[in-house]
């Protein structure tokens, strides 16, 4: 090889394997409406994630797992968070008016025929309605990470903001966060706020009644 195009993928980080993100328009292979326990995709059956929940399945199509920088085995589901602390991968889902979807209800899973799925728990959004609108997926990718100790783990706390008592364990968790090592994110409704200043209010009015989904990212 020629020794600057060698120096240059060695040390200058332009070797095309580290280092980029893959912002991808998956395709959905449940109807509208979702499917509960199993659904179906070219003349087969797949399970679900979770038995008795509504979940919305997309697929980037046949994909090498490997691009994405995780370590998964074939035809199993793995809870997105869950990746996130013990690998440090990370996905975004979102739509295009920049609406995320809460990572708390993303599974991720590889068939021994090459096909990728994303599983969506569906739930009630107050933005739009799972299933009747395009979505897309976002990864960063490098592959020189990897999660070698707890100060490297991210962390991923969701809360169902019915009620004040859990806008308040919420704020508690974020000061709790914020006290260790790290950076602290804050997804309220599919966007982000900051976790410096949120306080349970949303454009000056306590949110009673409304469905508000609340999530906090902890880079540790």
């Amino acid at each position: 090889m020629n020794p600057i195009i060698e120096h240059a993928l060695t040390k200058i980080w332009t070797n095309p394997k580290q280092d980029y993100q893959a912002i991808v328009r998956p395709a959905q292979v449940t109807p509208s409406y979702g499917a509960v326990n199993r659904f179906h995709y070219s003349y087969r059956e797949y399970g679900l994630p979770e038995d008795g929940a509504k979940f919305h399945v997309y697929t980037y199509g046949g994909y090498w797992i490997e691009n994405l920088n995780v370590k998964i085995n074939y035809d199993q589901w793995y809870h997105l968070p869950k990746l996130m602390k013990e690998q440090g991968f990370t996905l975004d889902l979102y739509t295009i008016e920049g609406y995320m979807l809460p990572k708390y209800d993303c599974w991720i899973s590889q068939l021994r025929n090459g096909l990728f799925l994303i599983a969506v728990k569906d739930r009630n959004h107050n933005r739009f309605t799972l299933g009747t609108k395009e979505i897309y997926a976002r990864t960063y990718i490098n592959a020189w990470y990897s999660i070698s100790s707890d100060s490297d783990k991210l962390e991923v706390l969701h809360f169902d903001l019915e009620n004040n008592s859990k806008i308040m364990a919420c704020i508690s968790a974020i000061k709790e966060l914020q006290a260790k090592e790290g950076h602290t994110w804050l997804i309220v409704n599919g966007y982000f706020f900051d976790a410096e200043i949120w306080n349970g209010y949303i454009d000056g009015a306590i949110r009673s009644g409304e469905r508000v989904v609340s999530e906090i990212l902890e880079k540790k």
